[in-house]
């Protein structure tokens, strides 16, 4: 018996749906024009603080006029996403946008790149010649009021990447820079484009310490975090082979280049992961093990360091897919897992570590159902979530959004489980979406809950195939030691329970089910498959 591909459609359909998310609530944030929300974090009153860039005049949530081409727009709002205040920050000329959190006075850091002269809000002129940014970044107090701004660059140009706050109040800023020494830049390029982190002093901008970090080739810096020692672990791209601070050579056109360095700047290691292909970095954060999660883009088939090919590259089309991976504290790969769909996945890719041990990866999609995606979603592009367990193994995932463009691109977890999702939407009042915009883009905020059944994770490593996935009558379970297997309906029924391996299932329907299995050793897993 063969299931019809609408059949299977409406069953994987079905698998997010009764998977019981909800959207506690949401808002849409904007003015007549464009305003794209990159960026937001927790307040300690309980709201939150977003930033983006605006293209909008006065107009919608926006009280201030347009100053250049475009500028940062940050934007804070209590505890249910309602706007407290913002404030628009630019010159005469074209502002991007990169990142805003709250400092532990109370304060906000607010980074970005900047085109302008002193004009509006900036203070001094940029470094390098017209039509390059520097990096551009302003200390707001509490009531998003500029205490000061500092502009930072050398004769080339410089693009903005992260930005951390120290123990000690100092922030360190991570950009890339094709500048050799000049201005605020005390070295010279190591290649067309390097990593360029410094430390800031909070009270004033002034530059501590920077470092350029690269190879002979183009080397572009995405994100930073903190270890549980105090050194600072970035991630990035690379083009570049064995050469001045790269250590180990390319994989394929451009790789994943990790580099952990000290307080002071110094470099500890550094690490190329890679396949054949092509990957675009997205996110590092530092986990409690002392280890790392990271995640981006990847087209490569099997090669390099990437065990799986990604979905879709028998197809003459690009396609790139989600690559996940966890790192020890030396930067060696524990495991990976590359998550995609028939379609190409090149959006901002965010991976955080949740409060129960596992994983949430945070992307956008524009495909249907297909490979990893359960959820159909609507048109154009959705906010797509994945859920993975501390080994890396999927265990749900779900599409948010309308019938336009909706793109995520930064999230946390609150500590009740549920998480704060922020992007941009172009959607109207239709799908997910309670709200239309304000202009053709707005900011999208909302609390998330996964809610439905809880997948148990591995626990004792325990790792399980169920095949065939989908099945007709017979499914088999593969693993170490079985004692127990149960299998469960979407809400957490009972409807088998033995210590076989082979179970008959031609007495269910046809639908979605979980298999839990436990080991003589305490092990346990749960995995989801369809019953055709």
């Amino acid at each position: 018996m063969k299931l019809s591909a609408q059949i299977v459609f409406m069953l994987l359909t079905c698998m997010s749906f009764s998977q019981g998310s909800t959207i506690n609530w949401q808002n849409s944030i904007g003015g007549s024009g464009n305003d794209n929300l990159l960026s937001i974090s927790p307040t300690t009153d309980g709201g939150y603080i977003l930033g983006g860039h605006s293209r909008s005049g006065i107009s919608g949530d926006k009280s201030e006029a347009l100053m250049g081409t475009i500028d940062y727009w940050i934007v804070k709002t209590d505890a249910q996403g309602a706007v407290e205040w913002e404030n628009a920050l630019g010159g005469d000329d074209y502002e991007q946008f990169g990142r805003v959190f709250q400092l532990s006075d109370g304060g906000y850091f607010v980074a970005g790149e900047s085109m302008s002269n002193i004009s509006g809000d900036k203070t001094e002129n940029r470094d390098g010649p017209p039509d390059t940014g520097d990096l551009w970044v302003l200390r707001l107090d509490s009531a998003g009021n500029v205490i000061w701004d500092s502009t930072l660059g050398g004769t080339n140009e410089e693009f903005f990447a992260d930005a951390i706050q120290l123990p000690n109040g100092n922030i360190v800023l991570a950009g890339t820079s094709g500048s050799n020494s000049s201005a605020d830049k005390s070295e010279n390029s190591k290649g067309a484009y390097d990593f360029w982190i410094m430390e800031l002093d909070s009270a004033n901008g002034n530059i501590i310490w920077d470092e350029t970090i690269g190879g002979s080739s183009n080397d572009f810096a995405r994100s930073i975090d903190l270890d549980a020692d105090g050194n600072i672990i970035i991630g990035g791209q690379s083009d570049s082979n064995i050469s001045s601070d790269k250590t180990e050579s390319s994989y394929g056109a451009r790789d994943f280049w990790i580099v952990k360095i000290d307080d002071s700047g110094t470099t500890i290691w550094d690490k190329t992961i890679g396949g054949s292909g092509f990957e675009i970095f997205g996110s590092i954060e530092a986990i409690l093990d002392d280890g790392f999660i990271i995640a981006g883009n990847s087209d490569s088939p099997i090669s390099g360091l990437k065990d799986e090919t990604c979905t879709g590259c028998d197809t003459n089309a690009v396609n790139r897919d989600i690559w996940v991976l966890k790192l020890d504290a030396n930067g060696t790969i524990e495991w990976q897992n590359t998550l995609g769909t028939i379609e190409d996945e090149e959006f901002q890719v965010t991976a955080i570590n949740t409060n129960d041990g596992g994983y949430l990866i945070g992307g956008s999609s524009e495909s249907g159902v297909s490979g990893d995606k359960t959820d159909a979603g609507y048109n154009g592009t959705d906010f797509w979530l994945i859920k993975l367990d501390q080994n890396g193994q999927y265990i749900w995932d779900d599409a948010i959004g309308g019938t336009n463009y909706d793109d995520l691109w930064d999230m946390f977890e609150l500590s009740n489980g549920n998480f704060i999702l922020g992007g941009t939407s172009m959607s109207s009042l239709n799908g997910d979406k309670t709200e239309n915009t304000n202009g053709l883009n707005d900011y999208w905020i909302m609390e998330y809950s996964s809610g439905g059944l809880a997948i148990e994770q591995a626990v004792n490593n325990l790792k399980i195939e169920v095949f065939p996935n989908p099945v007709e009558n017979f499914v088999t379970i593969k693993g170490e030691e079985i004692i127990n297997v149960q299998i469960l309906d979407l809400a957490g029924n009972v409807l088998v329970n033995t210590a076989s391996d082979q179970i008959n299932l031609t007495s269910l329907d046809s639908g979605v089910y979980f298999v839990k299995v436990k080991n003589s050793s305490g092990g346990s897993m749960t995995k989801k498959f369809i019953k055709l």
